[in-house]
């Protein structure tokens, strides 16, 4: 019974990852301070070609931001030198963490 639980929050996570961008290209962050805007994550990615549509910030379920997000590279090796330069970095005081999905 417990499987069945845990599927659906799979196919979600795909699902959503897929609707940021193409496999590859998607990146997970978290660590940015709860007042994070989407102008400070495409100045933060800036260099690394963000597709600034597919940010995502995420807000928990009070409405107030957890400093996660998800975005997109428009290609693959932007994102995995993203991840690889980024990973570790500091924002605003804030440690972030930056992984390729």
């Amino acid at each position: 019974m417990q499987h069945q639980q845990h599927q659906p929050q799979r196919n979600d996570l795909s699902e959503l990852i897929n609707s940021i961008g193409p496999r590859g290209t998607v990146l997970s962050c978290n660590g940015f301070p709860r007042d994070v805007t989407l102008e400070d994550v495409v100045d933060f990615f800036g260099s690394y070609d963000p597709d600034r549509n597919s940010i995502r910030i995420r807000r928990g379920e009070d409405g107030v931001m957890t400093g996660e997000c998800i975005l997109a590279c428009f290609h693959p090796e932007d994102a995995r030198q993203a991840s690889k330069d980024l990973d570790g970095q500091s924002f605003r005081n804030s440690l972030i963490s930056v992984r390729v999905l």
